[in-house]
């Protein structure tokens, strides 16, 4: 196998390999929200007094109706357990905002469209980026490398 080709069957090797995993990791979350869902509207039923006569199997059907019905409706479970906040002052939206954050890390975010005091994002999107330049670099290199004819070729070997 010439160079460029192992090149190129490994990257798409990689390129397989990180889209497998991207998409494997979805599952665990799908998984998650409906159990929480349930889990949410199950601790609301038993809270009110008059679901105290019902049995576990009445209890749970009625939990698995209500359930599936908000989720036809697109109801989350953030939508079930909001309650209304206070207004908050300057002072604590940007302490709440930022945290405990620079200031210079924070406005930065904000300058890239993130907000909150969680680096995860611009972090995971940094080096998601250094992977992408090296790919670049490889690929920009390995096309160089071909494009250079072979020492035979060259006139100053070639002494006549």
């Amino acid at each position: 196998m010439e160079g460029s080709q192992r090149y190129f069957v490994g990257t798409r090797v990689i390129a397989i390999a990180m889209l497998s995993l991207a998409f494997l990791a979805l599952f665990p979350t799908f998984a998650s929200a409906k159990d929480e869902l349930d889990t949410t509207i199950r601790a609301i039923i038993m809270s009110d007094p008059n679901s105290a006569a019902l049995s576990e199997e009445q209890l749970d059907a009625l939990t698995a109706q209500l359930a599936e019905k908000a989720r036809q409706d697109g109801v989350t479970l953030g939508d079930i357990v909001w309650r209304p906040e206070t207004p908050v002052t300057e002072e604590e939206a940007t302490a709440l905002r930022c945290g405990n954050v620079p200031a210079f890390l924070c406005v930065l975010n904000e300058a890239f469209g993130f907000s909150g005091n969680d680096p995860t994002l611009p972090i995971g999107f940094f080096l998601t980026s250094v992977v992408l330049l090296f790919l670049i670099w490889a690929m920009i290199n390995s096309y160089r490398h071909r494009m250079i004819p072979p020492p035979a070729a060259w006139p100053s070997a070639n002494p006549i």
